[in-house]
């Protein structure tokens, strides 16, 4: 055992393995394929009776202690390992490391045999036994396992970095520093695939790679700095394009042959996951499919980690972008049934991945609808879940989907949302790469982005500056609706609440007629949607029709002094003070009004405020045609429905 834990600390787990096997087969311990006999609850497991045959204590030894070289290097026989640890368990009793073999087989049956419910019993079970036996040697050991490779199937994946950090401290404390290593590694990936925000990860990751060094865990290292790599890259800070590992972390010129050589699986599908990712992120497709090619075969390295599904979710996507052929519409297919199981097991990690896989194969069929539902459920469950990278890749993706059909306004919406959250995420590289493809587009939303706005009134209309986040989070609620009553409710009160109004009206060109369609006040909960009321005895109908006329808003700082609208019926009756009408124009046409009154004080409509409002009003004439659109195609997909079954209904008489 001692010789063993020398060759993996040379990185050399297969002299490891093969120094094991003569010993084990001489223990007679043969690593072949065996069934699982339990006789009661799982659970029940931590009642067995002591181990003390000396045998089979000597064989559970060298078993836990090839473990890494096998995971490492030959993961096909990791099975063979759980299966001969979980028996001889069973047989002759528990063992210290018995607790290391219940959670290896958790993991294997989470990640490999796809029993999740199971595997999550065997983890938890190896937990409570190194409590109840005290099992100080391997309390980090099985405590990795769970967390890293048992938990995540069933929760959010978030909840393992704090336990990881736990685990860290715990191995220095116990001296187990291959056990310390892989924590190091496995926090840093798992807070990258999490979305953690990447200036300060690459702090971390930089801070862990040292600490590596220092106590001399060279594979965990160059695990470690290939994500510490990857993030420089996100960051602009690599020395090739953003698709190649070569920079201060990580040369993939050097690294490559040396985890060839070593056949570290683990570390070979860590490299072309990472790759098939940024080829994907920065539209290197056929790069991307070739590295995922290459991944596929190593995928044996990271068994029960999180970042299996993850290869899945990108080379699903990679495939979709370039070819519609049968052969890849087929290993999308096999890939998205692995993903709907994970995401019934752990809907928090894999919903969303499973709805943007599902969007962009609908997209590819030409199935508007199917796509444009699939997408919004892609980023509204990426967004409840944190999510952030792949919320802002959803929105991208949507933003893509909308170009393609033409539909340039709608996409503008999307594109702003995923240059935000890309900048939020820290991904300054990526940030470039739309701003360089799409300049027009996303002009507006670069100019909004000054460092502050200059302005030379009163000193509180610098509280009034636009604010970016506050602009944006109201822009993402206007265009998360797509049911057309539920955006007018959340339209009204976002535009209330922005602009400093009493109350607000949104006023539709329906049939000839200029309709209230919904409408509000900043004093009550409840906004008034769909309705259809005349303008008329409502509303000043001059300036309503001078609006509608000639495209252009009207500020009145104070309407009931002398203007072109001051003689208004409404205006003398009611006389409001600040008034604004806006028109909501999309593709040149006028697609709604709306009217806003404040009658507490005078210009309560800044030019501050109308700036704000002008980039929601924008967003919103968007979303109503989306919304609008999104109905038509429910009305036509039912429409159709019914014609069908009518259809069938007559050849079934005829017949």
């Amino acid at each position: 055992e001692i010789q063993i834990q020398a060759y993996l600390a040379n990185n050399q787990p297969v002299k490891a393995f093969n120094l094991a096997m003569p010993i084990l087969q001489g223990l007679g311990i043969n690593l072949v394929e065996s069934e699982i006999a339990i006789d009661g609850a799982i659970e029940d497991l931590i009642n067995l009776p002591l181990m003390k045959d000396t045998d089979s204590k000597a064989a559970m030894g060298l078993l836990s202690s090839i473990y890494p070289a096998v995971y490492q290097t030959m993961p096909n026989m990791l099975p063979l390992v759980a299966q001969q640890m979980v028996n001889l368990s069973i047989q002759k009793g528990n063992v210290a490391e018995s607790t290391y073999g219940y959670s290896i087989y958790g993991m294997i049956l989470c990640g490999v045999k796809g029993d999740i419910d199971s595997g999550y019993k065997f983890g938890k079970l190896a937990v409570n036994l190194v409590a109840h036996l005290n099992a100080k040697a391997f309390q980090v050991k099985v405590l990795v396992q769970f967390y890293a490779l048992i938990a995540h199937w069933q929760e959010h994946l978030s909840n393992t970095l704090a336990h990881l950090q736990d685990c860290y401290a715990l191995g220095l404390e116990l001296g187990d520093l291959e056990w310390t290593g892989y924590c190091a590694h496995l926090y840093t990936g798992y807070s990258f695939w999490v979305g953690k925000e990447l200036h300060s990860l690459e702090i971390e990751l930089a801070s862990y790679s040292k600490a590596l060094s220092q106590i001399k865990q060279q594979c965990s290292q160059y695990w470690n700095d290939i994500y510490w790599q990857t993030v420089l890259n996100l960051l602009a800070r690599g020395e090739s394009n953003c698709c190649q590992l070569i920079g201060s972390a990580y040369d993939e010129r050097l690294m490559l042959p040396i985890h060839q050589q070593a056949h570290d699986l683990l570390a070979i599908a860590f490299f072309y996951i990472t790759k098939l990712f940024l080829c994907y992120l920065f539209e290197n497709y056929q790069q991307g499919l070739e590295n995922a090619q290459h991944g596929e075969k190593c995928l044996g390295g990271v068994t029960g980690m999180a970042a299996l599904p993850i290869f899945y979710f990108y080379d699903s996507l990679v495939r979709l972008q370039l070819s519609v052929d049968q052969k890849n519409l087929d290993k999308v297919a096999a890939n998205q049934t692995k993903m709907r199981h994970w995401a019934h097991h752990a809907p928090m990690n894999h919903l969303h991945k499973y709805y943007l896989v599902e969007a962009e194969r609908h997209r590819i069929l030409g199935e508007k609808a199917e796509a444009i539902e699939a997408y919004e459920q892609a980023i509204n469950l990426a967004k409840e879940n944190g999510y952030i990278q792949e919320e802002a890749l959803a929105n991208e993706l949507t933003a893509k989907f909308y170009l393609q059909w033409g539909k340039e306004k709608i996409a503008l919406v999307y594109l702003q949302e995923a240059h935000y959250f890309y900048q939020r995420w820290g991904a300054i590289a990526k940030v470039k790469d739309l701003e360089l493809k799409y300049p027009e587009l996303l002009n507006k939303i670069m100019i909004y982005q000054g460092k502050t706005t200059t302005t030379t009134t009163t000193s509180t209309s610098s509280k009034e500056a636009i604010d970016l986040a506050t602009v944006i989070k109201a822009s993402q609620a206007i265009a998360s609706e797509i049911v057309l009553d539920k955006l007018l409710a959340t339209l009204m009160k976002i535009i209330i609440e922005n602009a400093g109004a009493q109350s607000g009206y949104l006023i539709v060109k329906t049939e000839g007629k200029l309709l209230i369609e919904a409408e509000g006040k900043i004093d009550s909960e409840v906004i008034c949607v769909l309705h259809k009321k005349p303008i008329e005895q409502v509303l000043p109908i001059s300036i309503i029709n001078y609006v509608a006329r000639t495209q252009k808003h009207i500020v009145l700082d104070d309407a009931t002094k002398a203007n072109n609208f001051s003689r208004d019926p409404y205006v003398q009756k009611y006389q409001p003070k600040s008034i604004l009408c806006y028109p909501l124009i999309n593709q040149g046409k006028l697609s709604a009004i709306v009217y806003l009154e404040n009658n507490l004080s005078t210009r309560a409509f800044s030019a501050d405020r109308l700036e704000i409002l002008q980039i929601l009003l924008a967003q919103a004439a968007i979303s109503i045609e989306n919304a609008r659109l999104y109905s038509q195609l429910a009305e036509y997909n039912h429409s159709l429905e019914e014609k069908v079954a009518a259809r069938t209904e007559e050849l079934s008489q005829a017949l």
